[in-house]
């Protein structure tokens, strides 16, 4: 049940608090005052889609609030989605006007889909709009599981629909996968081969790149070695030579020399030289020069580039993930046609427990049906269509839909002598309302929601029929909480508490708001229902007779 709703900065809802009764709660104003806006306040709750111009101008955001009170049986629901349990439960919604939506249960940041999970079993909403899709078989066959207490088989059911549709799409990309296996083999087989011929495991480009420099360099850097190796032997022009007869000749005047340290820096480079000497020896020993290895190394990076062009890949292991996905796109058409033939196995026994899911929701619908057209009949004539007749038509499908193999065509017959026909072709609008009414009545009786509310259910209807519309209304607030909005005074006098919705305006802003009427501001506000501005004694007497009655 809700018990309360609070909206802040939503639309011209500047902030306001609604504490809701357990009963018959009942909210009227002008035509334009702000009924719609609250109802679209409350659908933010539900779920629906966050439109950013909802954020009342020169606010960041909107909130919507509504605290629950549930019962035990929902504690399941709250440990599956890690929400802690509460007998008053807080569901919130905040819209950004940077377009950002957040919703929480408990102060616990949930998903939309788990939001509507949620809120679907504790409010339904009936609005103008739903009038309209009481035209709908769909919407129909929706009332009409719930009114078979159809949940637990639909859940069955649509589990297998659901592989099925799986499988079918699955069978389709095997298929494909197929097709185009067998159109494109040849090509990948080639391209494949190249990729495994070199090996690409045991390639390090980088290291042959290195390699290929190095082999390249190796005959140049060779030819200096030996040039730098005659220069440091020839006898009489070597470097070495040279130094030791400078070294010799310095050594005999050494004592005699006014700079004694010439001859120990002399010492010292001959001795450097020696070594450095031995050291490109020693490198030119270790470089060992490879025509073949070089044409080799060459070879491997000419493919190498080469496949990398063609396949506009940079890396080797760019290559090898390729060649991978090759291998795994390459399955054989016999592992392909076994895949599609274990689905199509496995779609056969899906089909077969969907089929028999579907003759039970058609035995239940079928048997429904009778008791579901008999009590909403009964209601119709309490509201004054005495003539009327309604009849379910099911037709078996060749296939399997989303909601089973029935298609259920609602018939309706409003006046003696007329045909029945299709709901979707009834025109009048005060039909339709008691139709709704009724069916809401008769359906909502045996699903237990909480909380049921509706949006000028009773458009089209005035007089008796309006009385008649009230009484139901009042008795189905026996057994669950309801919220109606309306322009009906024969409706607003049944109310157990009653809210009046304004639009005010100061000198910069308009805003809605909402009070809980006393029963003198009742009977003025049904007063002027019934009579307009001109309220007389006499209307108001009508206006308490009518809360009264």
């Amino acid at each position: 049940m809700l018990k309360s709703l609070f909206v802040k900065n939503y639309a011209l809802i500047e902030n306001i608090t609604v504490q809701l009764d357990e009963g018959f709660n009942i909210i009227t104003g002008e035509t334009g005052a702000g009924k719609s806006i609250l109802l679209g306040a409350l659908g933010l709750i539900q779920g629906n889609r966050a439109d950013t111009s909802v954020v009342r101008k020169g606010e960041t955001k909107c909130i919507v609030e509504g605290h629950f009170e549930i019962k035990d049986v929902l504690k399941p629901f709250f440990d599956e989605h890690d929400l802690d349990f509460d007998k008053t439960t807080i569901v919130r919604r905040e819209v950004g006007i940077n377009g950002k939506s957040r919703a929480f249960i408990n102060d616990s940041p949930i998903s939309l889909n788990v939001l509507r999970s949620f809120m679907d079993g504790q409010v339904d909403i009936h609005s103008q709009h739903e009038t309209i899709e009481l035209k709908q078989e769909s919407y129909l066959l929706s009332l009409l599981d719930g009114f078979a207490d159809n949940q637990a088989l639909l859940n069955e059911y649509e589990q297998d629909y659901q592989k099925i549709k799986e499988l079918e799409q699955q069978i389709l990309q095997y298929q494909q996968q197929l097709d185009s296996f067998q159109e494109n083999q040849a090509f990948n087989e080639f391209q494949l081969k190249e990729l495994e011929e070199i090996d690409l495991d045991n390639i390090d480009q980088d290291t042959l790149e290195t390699s290929f420099k190095s082999a390249s360099d190796a005959e140049k850097i060779l030819g200096v070695l030996h040039q730098t190796e005659a220069i440091f032997e020839n006898n009489e022009f070597s470097i070495l030579g040279g130094l030791n007869n400078v070294e010799q000749n310095l050594s005999s005047i050494q004592d005699a020399l006014p700079n004694a340290e010439l001859y120990s820096r002399l010492k010292s480079v001959n001795i450097e030289l020696k070594d450095i000497y031995e050291s490109l020896v020693l490198l030119k020993d270790d470089i060992v020069l490879s025509p073949q290895e070089l044409v080799d190394i060459e070879n491997v990076l000419n493919r190498l580039y080469a496949l990398q062009r063609k396949h506009n890949k940079n890396s080797v292991k760019e290559l090898i993930e390729y060649r991978e996905q090759l291998i795994q796109s390459s399955f054989s058409t016999e592992e392909l046609e076994e895949k599609i033939e274990t689905s199509r196995i496995n779609k056969r026994k899906l089909l077969k427990s969907a089929n028999t899911t579907a003759e039970k929701l058609s035995a239940k619908r079928k048997a429904a049906a009778k008791t579901l057209s008999k009590e909403v009949l009964a209601t119709l004539k309490d509201l004054k269509m005495v003539d009327c007749r309604l009849e379910l038509s099911f037709e078996n499908l060749d296939e399997l839909s989303k909601s089973g193999k029935d298609k259920i065509t609602f018939l309706f017959q409003s006046n003696k002598g007329e045909d029945l026909q299709p709901l979707h072709k009834i025109a009048s609008g005060g039909e339709l309302s008691r139709l709704v009414l009724s069916l809401k009545n008769t359906v909502a009786s045996k699903m237990a929601l909480p909380t049921i509310i509706f949006d000028e259910i009773d458009t089209g209807v005035s007089g008796e029929v309006a009385l008649k519309l009230a009484n139901v209304l009042k008795s189905m607030s026996k057994n669950m909480q309801v919220i109606c909005i309306t322009h009906l005074p024969q409706v607003a006098g049944k109310g157990d508490v009653h809210f009046r919705i304004s639009k005010k305006s100061d000198q910069s802003r308009t805003y809605t708001t909402i009070e809980t009427l006393d029963t003198d501001d009742r009977v003025e506000e049904i007063s002027q229902m019934i009579a307009g501005e001109e309220i007389t004694d006499s209307v108001k007497r009508n206006a308490v007779e009518l809360m009264q009655g």
